[in-house]
């Protein structure tokens, strides 16, 4: 269904992904591990024409969509739910699950709102809360709502990314079991993820993304300092201390300084610290 060849991306000079070779078969759930910096967003932004590779191949269904506006893979049946879920926190549940349409607009009216009561089937928290605004709704609510949104699409294709990212244990385990029934219900899915116990416990199979970086060899770049170079340290002037030593009880002298103050109060606090 889905298959990269060779795909090389940047974002202006640095190159970020190298010759990534990965394929997704019909009703699979395959999940993209790899740690921070790895490349695994990059990689589903890559998927979607977000990012542009500069070469190799992405094709889906056996057509080449490198090269083709992200609108128009959506349209093709590729739907994302994002990262850090992303809704449109001043819009109602309705109203996010509605922009989750946008490419269907000449869609039929019965068929959007029959899509909207399966979402609900599948998210009925989301049936309880659909005149709420989104950003008021809780992590977990949140990711429901991220998820309803990408469906609306009719993806033959999601892609998830990080689905497990901010939310509670409990909710982590609720996700993975939504994920595994819409692959029931025949939605193929490419998950990214770090949890790997939990990915791997529901996918098909599991992609390793590991970082394309080296060890950097030779002298470092003009302006640049290598890590191991220091700072000198600076002495540190210490701060001028007034004396300690204690004025008479009959003096009106301060620690301080010579005291403007005549009170008789003045004088009794200026003498305290040393009783």
């Amino acid at each position: 269904m889905l298959k990269l060849t060779d795909v090389v991306a940047h974002y202006g000079p640095i190159q970020v992904l190298k010759s990534v070779n990965l394929e997704v078969r019909a009703g699979e759930i395959v999940c993209l591990l790899g740690g921070n910096a790895s490349g695994k967003s990059t990689t589903m932004k890559t998927i979607l024409g977000v990012v542009r590779p500069t070469a190799g191949r992405v094709e889906f269904e056996d057509q080449r969509i490198d090269r083709l506006p992200t609108e128009t893979i959506v349209r093709r049946g590729i739907s994302l739910v994002p990262e850090a879920r992303r809704i449109f926190a001043r819009m109602t549940v309705w109203e996010n699950l509605a922009m989750g349409a946008f490419t269907r607009q000449k869609a039929p009216a019965g068929e959007l709102a029959a899509d909207v009561e399966r979402v609900y089937a599948l998210f009925p928290r989301l049936a309880e809360r659909q005149h709420q605004l989104g950003g008021t709704l809780s992590g977990g609510e949140q990711q429901m709502l991220a998820i309803g949104r990408a469906l609306m699409a009719r993806p033959r294709l999601l892609l998830m990314d990080e689905p497990s990212m901010g939310l509670a244990p409990v909710l982590v385990d609720q996700v993975f079991d939504i994920i595994q029934t819409i692959n029931r219900l025949g939605t193929t899915i490419l998950v990214v993820e770090q949890n790997a116990a939990v990915a791997l416990s529901i996918a098909s199979r599991g992609a390793p993304k590991r970082p394309d970086r080296r060890p950097r060899r030779g002298p470092h770049p003009p302006g640049r300092r290598p890590h191991s170079a220091r700072l000198p340290r600076r002495r540190l002037t210490p701060w001028p201390v007034p004396s300690r030593s204690c004025p008479s009880r009959s003096s009106s002298a301060s620690p301080w300084g010579p005291s403007t103050a005549s009170s008789p109060s003045a004088t009794r606090w200026s003498t305290a610290s040393c009783s």
